[in-house]
């Protein structure tokens, strides 16, 4: 009989510039959005299915605070029901619209919307998915692999911008495509790790990776955020990373 622990860590903050925190973290059912970037530690009986997310909301401070937490919310409260790829995609699809009809709730939360990125942990496989330009990675044996697909324009080097080409709640019209796929665990330990751009957008893609390869959950979290604060933090930043651990027994 397989058995298995699953521990994670996670942060959330507004960074050195930006008055308030957008962004905003689901652990197994725990969300966050405090101001101050530090660190949570937790742990699982594997137990699936489990959740974790980032989101990184959009459309100023009051509403993208909204925004980011409402999808979460509706992240938490749905992902029992989200199967496989299909069920995914149509859950992220109804939560997308929860939030574009807050939206249109108030003059001030017109326009809102949120990234989100996120990972499902199921009895033989992870489901991970992704909205806007948040990430999700696979950390193998210090190989780092984005598994999300951004949404974002390109620069003329073929580098995700901030500009995002869809999120969830906006546009206010039109379903959103989720990008999910399907990941196999690997060998007795899988390492995720989900950021929002307040990290990737900052960082070198290099000095990103040699952080991503630190063994212990607590000290990778630290160092990125660290690293983002010694680049001047100037948005948001949250982190969810995660180790799957497997046993005989």
């Amino acid at each position: 009989m397989t058995r298995g622990l699953v521990r994670g860590v996670a942060l959330t903050g507004r960074g050195l510039v930006r008055q308030a925190n957008e962004d905003a973290v689901l652990m197994f059912e725990w969300i966050s959005q405090t101001p101050r970037a530090q660190v949570v530690e937790m742990r699982s009986v594997f137990a699936p299915p489990l959740v974790c997310a980032v989101a990184d909301g959009l459309g100023g401070h009051a509403a993208g605070m909204l925004a980011s937490r409402l999808a979460l919310a509706h992240i938490a409260a749905g992902y029992p029901q989200w199967t496989d790829v299909d069920g995914v995609a149509e859950g992220l699809r109804a939560v997308s619209a929860k939030v574009n009809a807050q939206a249109g709730a108030s003059a001030e939360t017109q326009g809102m919307g949120t990234t989100v990125a996120g990972v499902i942990l199921q009895r033989e496989r992870v489901l991970c998915f992704n909205v806007g330009d948040s990430r999700v990675y696979q950390i193998t044996d210090g190989f780092v692999e984005q598994v999300s697909t951004d949404d974002a324009v390109l620069n003329p080097a073929g580098q995700s911008t901030s500009v995002v080409t869809q999120a969830i709640g906006d546009p206010p019209d039109t379903p959103v495509s989720a990008h999910v796929v399907e990941v196999p665990y690997s060998g007795s330990r899988t390492r995720l790790l989900l950021c929002t751009d307040g990290i990737t957008g900052v960082l070198e893609a290099s000095h990103f990776r040699k952080l991503c390869r630190e063994r212990r959950l607590r000290d990778l979290a630290l160092g990125l955020r660290d690293a983002s604060f010694d680049d001047g933090a100037p948005d948001n930043l949250s982190i969810v990373a995660l180790d799957v651990h497997f046993t005989e027994g």
